[in-house]
């Protein structure tokens, strides 16, 4: 960030800082159904690769095979919420925890649960009860970290993920975890060891990328921040934030149209991304390049058509390119909105100002 600051760079990062240890199937007893458990454990291959349709599948017949077996409806509902479905994902918590009150595993995917769909209290309360029941359930001291990351407590945070990586040395997502609540606390140059040692895990993850990009950014390191980004959008090119944060950094280099090919994919995986309209038609404006940017201005304000600065310049860029009556047009809604033009006048047009947003 250049000077980078909290001023200068918005940093949208995907920090969904839990993991799971995936457990057996098979610790129902002699009882469960050996065909429940066999889609039991296919399931939790199937969560484990994120293939969470495939889980839910395999869940239901296991439950149809053994209604008894709690703890596939307690996975079926890890799957759910994976998936976005709450309300399903609650519902085979709940039963889940009435049918095995003392499985510290139960208590653990409905924390799970909980966190996913946002209440990190309540993911906080279960993981706890779980970790009474088995002090060893180092899925439960994962995501109690990360709902604690989430609810401001770092030092709470770092506490559980440091009895997570004594459980287990090679659990990424411990380090990932710990790493996130080091950088909010502003010590950097150790959240990049943590989130290191994570990539060193796993390759692949891009939660880690996304935080050490907002890491190498806060320490003003914008092309080790590109790096990191580059590399997510190379596992999974449908990565829309990375390549808006993407953006924002090329904008702080000065590489604009970098930044509006960034923000063009970016749109072109969702056309309802309001902010990348914004910025791109700022980059555009800036270049002078009239038409794109009014057609950006255009689209910023079907999104919030109550947005004065927006009409002022796509007014200063049908000027520009001889429509006058259009420029007058927008310049008589600003005032409406606004009052007047002096404020937005006083204001020179720029590209995006930056700042950090650490977490979703």
């Amino acid at each position: 960030m250049k000077r980078v600051g909290r001023s200068l760079l918005i940093l949208v990062v995907a920090v969904a800082i839990l993991g799971i240890t995936l457990a057996s199937c098979s610790d129902q007893g002699s009882g469960t159904e050996e065909r429940a458990i066999a889609h039991c454990q296919v399931a939790i291959e199937a969560i484990k690769q994120g293939q969470y349709e495939i889980a839910v599948k395999q869940l239901s017949q296991a439950v149809d095979a053994d209604p008894t077996m709690a703890l596939a409806y307690s996975w079926r509902a890890v799957a759910y919420a994976s998936m976005g479905d709450c309300e399903a994902a609650l519902e085979d918590s709940n039963r889940a925890v009435q049918m095995a009150p003392t499985s510290a595993q139960v208590y653990a995917n409905r924390g799970y649960t909980y966190f996913v769909c946002g209440d990190c209290t309540k993911a906080v309360a279960d993981c706890t009860r779980a970790i009474e029941i088995d002090p060893h359930n180092e899925p439960a001291y994962v995501t109690r970290a990360g709902a604690y990351g989430l609810l401001g407590e770092y030092n709470l945070t770092i506490a559980d993920s440091d009895r997570a990586i004594e459980l287990d040395p090679d659990d990424a997502m411990a380090y990932n975890n710990r790493g996130y609540a080091l950088m909010a606390k502003g010590q950097l140059e150790a959240a990049i060891s943590d989130f290191a040692r994570a990539l060193q895990i796993d390759p692949d993850m891009t939660r880690a990328l996304s935080n050490r990009a907002t890491a190498y950014m806060l320490l003003g390191e914008y092309d080790l921040a590109i790096a990191d980004l580059s590399r997510i959008v190379q596992i999974d090119p449908g990565e829309t934030t990375a390549y808006t944060n993407r953006g924002l950094l090329y904008t702080a280099k000065g590489m604009y149209r970098s930044a509006i090919e960034d923000y063009t994919r970016a749109i072109e995986l969702d056309p309802g991304l309001e902010e990348a309209y914004a910025r791109r038609a700022s980059l555009h404006f800036t270049l002078g390049d009239w038409e794109a940017a009014a057609a950006d201005y255009t689209m910023a304000i079907s999104f919030d058509p109550e947005n004065p600065k927006a009409y002022y310049y796509r007014g200063i860029c049908y000027r520009n390119l001889g429509r006058q009556e259009e420029a007058d047009q927008d310049f008589a809604k600003v005032i409406e909105l606004a009052g007047s033009l002096d404020a937005i006048e006083k204001s020179e047009e720029k590209p995006p100002r930056l700042k950090i947003k650490i977490a979703q």
